[in-house]
């Protein structure tokens, strides 16, 4: 069951990254604040269907996933909207890699062979999507994708996203799914807005756009609503599958937003970005005719 709700999850984060390429002239931390706050306040009232622990097994992993997250997020949509799409979120596909790692480090969570092939596949199909020839798909887009701005940011966010994932499991194993989506979304929305007040009152710059205007705070509504779907997804998943397994499987957005680049934005499209992402769902069928 992991596995589908690793792929609900997927769909959800793929929605709003191309919703955050609509918004390109909105500034990065309005759309941050913007869309988690929307989504804190529609959940708001679930608070009386679960109730929060209060206890450090809970609220230390949760706080520093939460801090990891808010930081991850500012970079992944400022990586979004200077960049295409298409080639810098298959950088994305690095987190499982990491989390390989870090998940037997931190909580000594082991995978098959197997397993540890299907991940490798989905990273190699989801590198070579930049791919422009077979040579440049062998060396999965070569040095002109690393030297892209919004690729190196990924890069990073890829890394924030692994750590954060394992102290996801931690916190969510504490308590609930909900509880802990609930906080995190509540709480990152509080933090983002606390940023933005004080980004505009005191850096903001002439002419930026805060996003205000009614068809961008649909937008937002739905980007809010996309992160919410994405997390109690994932927590869902991370109660029965490793952290790894379930990332890598998660990243199957990668394809769609891939596809969404170059359908909506037209961004390029080749065969070789094709063979990339042939790659990537064969190694997702691999991880679940594993399991």
């Amino acid at each position: 069951m992991w596995i589908e709700l690793s792929l609900f999850s997927a769909c959800s984060k793929s929605a709003s990254q191309i919703l955050t390429k609509k918004l390109y002239d909105v500034d990065t931390l309005a759309i941050a604040a913007y869309s988690h706050v929307y989504a804190a306040l529609i959940i708001l009232p679930l608070i009386f269907y679960t109730s929060i622990p209060v206890n450090s097994d809970f609220l230390v992993p949760a706080s520093i996933s939460v801090a990891l997250n808010v930081l991850g997020i500012i970079l992944l949509i400022s990586a979004i909207k200077h960049s295409e799409i298409s080639r810098a979120i298959p950088f994305l596909s690095l987190t499982p890699v990491f989390t390989i790692y870090l998940a037997y480090i931190l909580r000594g969570e082991e995978l098959s062979g197997c397993s540890t092939s299907g991940i490798c596949l989905v990273v190699f199909g989801a590198l070579g999507i930049e791919a422009r020839s077979f040579n440049d798909f062998i060396k999965l887009g070569g040095r002109r994708a690393l030297g892209n701005n919004g690729t190196l940011l990924v890069i990073f966010v890829a890394l924030i996203y692994s750590v954060s994932s394992v102290y996801d499991k931690t916190a969510t194993l504490a308590s609930s799914p909900l509880a802990y989506v609930w906080f995190s979304l509540e709480t990152r929305g509080l933090i983002l807005l606390f940023m933005l007040g004080v980004y505009v009152g005191f850096f903001a710059k002439p002419g930026n756009r805060a996003g205000t205007g009614k068809a961008e705070l649909v937008i937002l509504f739905f980007i809010g609503m996309s992160y919410f779907f994405e997390a109690i997804f994932q927590m869902n998943a991370l109660t029965t599958g490793n952290v790894a397994e379930v990332l890598a499987v998660k990243r199957l957005s990668i394809l769609i937003t891939s596809v969404a680049g170059f359908l909506m934005f037209r961004e390029t499209f080749t065969k070789y970005r094709l063979t990339g992402a042939v790659t990537m769902v064969a190694g997702a069928m691999i991880i679940y005719l594993t399991q």
